[in-house]
């Protein structure tokens, strides 16, 4: 899956972080759903100016998941997807 655009990272750095993340994946449907959550949220997390990776920035982005009608079940994906990502980020600086 192709990023559509995120300003948070560059291009080339995006595609080693995607692949990071969904190396452990085994389906591929997985690992297009992951892509596409991790995408969403850094360009969430891009349009709220970047605030910290914590908990309470989680919380936020969940809750606006849930406010947007997005279903638990793809919310606990996109959320199962930034667990993964924090997971690479601290193995991995």
């Amino acid at each position: 899956m192709e990023p559509q655009h995120t300003s948070l990272i560059p291009q080339d750095d995006w595609y080693a972080i995607i692949d990071l993340v969904t190396q452990s994946v085994d389906s591929p449907h997985s690992k297009r759903a992951y892509s596409r959550a991790l995408i969403d949220f850094l360009d969430w997390y891009d349009g709220n100016g970047r605030p910290g990776f914590t908990k309470a920035t989680i919380n936020a982005y969940r809750e606006e998941m849930l406010q947007s009608g997005k279903s638990r079940s793809s919310i606990n994906q996109a959320l199962s997807a930034i667990r993964k990502l924090a997971a690479e980020a601290a193995d991995n600086g």
